[in-house]
């Protein structure tokens, strides 16, 4: 049950006893944990690297399916855009999913279970939001391309929500697998 993997939240030192932290340690742990992710993110990534991450992991995946889904479209990346004749469409930093995946990785490390079992919740995590990220893009794009007015809807509120939803969904299932791991 749900409710019971949450009374049980808190941390596993490495090489030490189980500390059980409660509701309150977990968010704390969590509050933290996101905070940290954002603020190294934000302050100690270069510029150069959250460009290529973009590019890696968005520009290049979604100009692919693209291009496998709809040929005729013919989509470059270029300086961080998606590119074809019919549409041009900005990714920027940010747009690579990282809010998302940040506020996943933290619930997982706030969790208490094995580090073995919290490194493929953040594998299992970070493919999930990856692929939930790429779809958006080229949603977007197509959004972009055929239906402009709804553009700001998808990009500022649904996807976003959705996103977070999955990952907070995908949490939830994690935690009920972690009965008896920790």
């Amino acid at each position: 049950m749900i409710r019971n993997s949450f009374s049980e939240c808190g941390i596993l030192l490495p090489g030490g006893p189980r500390q059980r932290y409660g509701r309150l340690g977990f968010a704390l742990l969590f509050f933290t944990g996101f905070a940290a992710l954002q603020a190294g993110y934000s302050y100690f990534l270069t510029d150069t690297v959250k460009v290529a991450l973009v590019q890696l992991s968005t520009l290049d995946p979604s100009a692919g399916l693209i291009n496998l889904f709809t040929p005729r479209e013919q989509v470059l990346v270029k300086k961080q855009m998606l590119l074809s004749p019919y549409a041009s469409m900005s990714v920027q930093k940010g747009c690579e999913g990282t809010e998302g995946l940040f506020l996943l990785f933290a619930a997982v490390a706030a969790f208490r279970t094995s580090w073995r079992q919290k490194i493929l919740g953040w594998v299992a995590g970070l493919g999930l939001i990856a692929l939930l990220n790429i779809s958006r893009i080229v949603s977007l794009y197509y959004v972009l391309r055929f239906e402009k007015k709804a553009f700001g809807l998808l990009h500022g509120y649904l996807w976003p929500s959705c996103i977070v939803l999955a990952g907070a969904l995908f949490f939830l299932w994690w935690t009920e697998q972690q009965e008896g791991t920790a």
